[in-house]
């Protein structure tokens, strides 16, 4: 990365050190990570993956027409690229739309067609991290014109734990802020406050180890070729699997399989 790609990194660490609330990270952090990457919009996402699923969009710019534009979104957002992604590849990391499929691909996707492009979502770059604490947590960014950047994504990697830090930290805090909700697949503006790591769902996190597991699982590997994979013994790569399996409620492979792509189709 460039010198001047540093400095914006630097810049963007220095802002989320001083977020101490969820409006705080919407006001500035969310601004921040959007001047440094050239983004035109910047969407934090908050899920919680308890029984029933519902997700929690704090958007910057907070435009009132941001929930009604969102509307048909749930009711297509499995046709996304990014989800589509991270269906695949479970677990934190970095992805843009323009690194996944074709810009006259992205145009002809239902996600684009019926909701992100009233958005300015011409590309989006997504940045899904862990807090550890049974949600799912995730930024997206968007813009028009010219697709996002390696560097633009190499930046965000950089920024992510200083970004973790300023998310977990606003969390807890008791201040109110406005949300964009979506359960049910309706979506509505809505109110939050109090510390929303505990309020958010009860479902224990998936462990970095048991995500790769279940990953080769989906792409039909057996245990022992899992095991071979990720140098693990047989018994070993079975405790991983069970211990899966109890935080997804399955009872096979197959189930545990489709309740984690059932969750990670809420990240984004």
């Amino acid at each position: 990365m460039s010198l001047s790609g540093v400095q914006m990194a630097l810049d963007v660490a220095a802002v989320a050190a001083e977020c101490r609330t969820v409006g705080e990270v919407q006001s500035q952090l969310l601004p921040a990570l959007a001047a440094a990457t050239g983004a035109e919009i910047a969407v934090y996402h908050q899920i919680a993956l308890g029984p029933e699923l519902e997700e929690y969009g704090v958007p910057w710019p907070d435009h009132d027409s941001f929930a009604t534009v969102l509307e048909p979104y749930p009711a297509v957002m499995h046709e996304s690229p990014l989800i589509r992604h991270f269906v695949r590849h479970p677990g934190p990391g970095v992805i843009g739309v323009s690194e996944l499929v074709s810009r006259r691909e992205w145009r002809e996707n239902a996600v684009y067609r019926e909701s992100l492009r009233h958005l300015g979502f011409g590309d989006q770059l997504a940045l899904v991290f862990s807090l550890n604490d049974g949600n799912g947590h995730a930024i997206t960014l968007g813009r028009q014109g010219r697709a996002f950047s390696r560097r633009e994504g190499d930046l965000l990697r950089l920024v992510e734990p200083h970004v973790r830090a300023a998310v977990r930290r606003s969390l807890e805090a008791p201040d109110a802020y406005r949300v964009v909700h979506t359960r049910r697949q309706r979506v509505r503006w809505a109110v939050r406050s109090g510390p929303a790591i505990a309020a958010a769902g009860t479902a224990p996190a998936l462990t970095g180890r048991e995500l790769e597991v279940l990953a080769l699982v989906a792409g039909g590997l057996s245990n022992q070729q899992i095991g071979r994979r990720l140098g693990l013994a047989p018994r070993t790569v079975d405790k991983h699997l069970e211990n899966a399996f109890g935080k997804l409620g399955a009872h096979s492979r197959v189930e545990a399989v489709v309740n984690l792509r059932v969750r990670m189709a809420h990240v984004l």
